[in-house]
């Protein structure tokens, strides 16, 4: 905070209120259904465009700007197919999520649209970023696996959370 500049400390004052908010009693953005994962979204990003603010990078760039849409798209993603192996025991402990609203398999859709606009997006960064689309595929592979999952056996999405461990150190 001391270091940065205006700009830079609004930045960390939006990352830091959002990992609060996700939590914190009386707010626990985490049980609200689509914020839930702009929240989550905001943990992934948010650091990366502080560093950048710290650093005295552009926030206005294009580049870094498709960059930022398509990480953020990826955490919103994240998030949300994340929260479908849950749904069951989210529903009988009554908290809201994405998932509980939308239901398993529409938030496995949701959650492949989310990556496929995350992969598409980094066609258009252009120079040698572009090749990152191909981080994007093998979440597609995942997801797409539970492209017919039913409320009923969310539970089974847990394999492809698993997975996105050892993704995550790939992409």
């Amino acid at each position: 905070f001391v270091q940065g500049d205006g700009q830079s400390n609004l930045i960390l004052g939006i990352v830091i209120f959002s990992v609060l908010a996700y939590s914190l009693k009386h707010m626990r953005f985490k049980e609200i259904p689509f914020l839930d994962s702009i929240t989550s979204a905001t943990h992934f990003v948010g650091p990366m465009v502080y560093g950048i603010s710290l650093a005295g990078g552009s926030l206005g760039n294009q580049t870094l700007i498709l960059i930022t849409l398509a990480f953020f798209l990826w955490g919103m993603a994240s998030h949300a197919f994340g929260a479908v192996q849950d749904i069951r025991a989210d529903r009988e402990a009554n908290i809201s999520s994405i998932a509980t609203v939308l239901g398993a398999r529409a938030t496995v859709r949701v959650a492949m649209v989310g990556y496929v606009l995350a992969g598409l997006l980094t066609l258009f960064i252009g120079d040698r970023y572009s090749f990152a689309f191909l981080a994007a595929l093998p979440y597609l592979f995942v997801v797409g696996r539970e492209w017919n999952i039913e409320d009923a056996n969310c539970e089974r999405a847990n394999r492809g959370w698993k997975r996105f461990i050892w993704l995550n150190f790939l992409a």
